[in-house]
């Protein structure tokens, strides 16, 4: 059965400025993502890709069309509180670098999207233990964020992004960003924690839009992108 469309890009236009001219990465682009997808935008360094994830995330404006998540249109999220709100449970958005806060522990950086939407403590801490049972984290809820692991950290950043159960949660370049930490015998190693941890996503059934430059498809050809991913086609 084919799942419903959760998120709709309608001749969509986006720039950005650089320097005294604006750049445009799309023009009334057309795509969309099913209920469940794991999907994936490839492109050259400076295509656009963050860019694009920021504009559903609703952190940067677009300048024609409509983007839809869940029947729920981005042109109307106005107040700042209203795009809060957006990031948070309609499409999370894990950057390409690292955004934990360093002095606190894993469970509490896990918890901060609930304590955002100002969930209780009980709840809190009930949500957070499921996604760190979910990410075989249970060990490490009271370790600092600054003394985790490049890969360690990286659990922690998804498993914070499945606590507000997201309609759309969006991993901005996971590839390139964790191959800053590792030489090349250690590689493979990170490839299977990125493989672990979009698999647990996947097995929770959420819906994922990924980046990648194009580079990454030479090492995760056999591992993710044929398994795994649908890749997003832009009209």
């Amino acid at each position: 059965m084919i799942g419903k469309k959760i998120f709709e890009g309608i001749n969509l236009t986006v720039a950005y400025q650089d320097d005294d001219k604006l750049i445009y990465p799309l023009r009334e682009a057309n795509f969309y993502i099913r209920e469940t997808d794991i999907a994936v935008i490839e492109g050259v360094r400076d295509s656009g890709k963050s860019l694009m994830l920021k504009v559903i995330a609703g952190e940067h404006d677009f300048q024609k069309g409509e983007i839809v998540i869940n029947d729920k249109n981005i042109s109307n999220v106005l107040t700042e509180q209203d795009r809060k709100l957006w990031k948070l449970r309609q499409a999370f958005l894990i950057p390409d670098y690292y955004e934990l806060i360093d002095d606190e522990t894993v469970a509490m950086n896990i918890e901060l999207p609930l304590i955002l939407l100002n969930y209780s403590k009980r709840l809190c801490r009930r949500q957070m233990t499921l996604a760190c049972e979910a990410f075989q984290m249970l060990e490490i809820r009271d370790v600092k964020a600054n003394e985790l692991t490049p890969e360690l950290t990286f659990r922690v950043m998804c498993a914070r992004a499945l606590v507000a159960d997201p309609r759309l949660i969006l991993i901005d370049d996971p590839f390139t960003n964790m191959l800053r930490y590792f030489e090349i015998e250690s590689q493979r190693h990170m490839i299977d924690e990125i493989n672990f941890c979009i698999q647990v996503l996947k097995n929770l059934n959420r819906t994922l839009l990924i980046t990648a430059r194009e580079k990454s498809r030479y090492i995760y050809h056999n591992r993710l992108y044929r398994h795994l991913f649908s890749k997003l086609i832009l009209t």
